[in-house]
């Protein structure tokens, strides 16, 4: 296990928001797999998406998470929202750092994702409340089945989540 911090979450919880500031603040390297992930490929994951599908994605995402998770050195990892679907990236995860489940409400993470104008999220394209609801419930316990532990985002400022992160860090 190495001193890398690694943020999980549901598509909005603030990761990239959160781990830009974590990593800031703690003078470490900042890895957005979402980013890492568009530069290696040259394309957008929502391209990425259309052309090879989900599948395929994931499997290039595995990749990516194993090899920053060898880097020996501190990070902050941000990872796409539905990274822990996998099981082999679910062991990745616990055992490559302190992981923390950004959690949020569904109507505060849903306000966040379509309100985006940067991200572009290809599984929350034209759902209701309650098809974005369903897909995160879908997703949560393995959030809380990674996590070291979670942190409530709900009407925080990033600036007091940093802080509440870096007090059980």
């Amino acid at each position: 296990m190495n001193n890398s911090i690694i943020l999980v979450g549901f598509m909005g919880s603030g990761k990239t928001t959160i781990g830009t500031l974590l990593a800031e603040k703690l003078a470490v390297s900042l890895v957005d797999l979402d980013e890492l992930f568009e530069q290696k490929y040259a394309t957008t994951i929502t391209q990425y998406f259309e052309k090879y599908g989900e599948s395929h994605f994931r499997q290039a995402e595995t990749k990516l998470l194993q090899e920053q998770l060898t880097v020996s050195k501190a990070q902050v990892i941000s990872t796409g929202g539905g990274i822990i679907l996998n099981q082999r990236n679910r062991t990745l995860l616990k055992n490559g750092g302190n992981v923390i489940f950004l959690e949020a409400s569904i109507a505060e993470l849903y306000q966040r994702v379509i309100h985006d104008e940067k991200n572009v999220r290809p599984l929350a394209r034209q759902k209701t409340v309650a098809e974005f609801s369903e897909l995160y419930q879908t997703r949560k316990a393995f959030y809380q089945e990674v996590a070291t532990f979670q942190i409530e985002t709900t009407n925080k400022s990033p600036q007091q989540i940093v802080t509440e992160i870096l007090a059980r860090c």
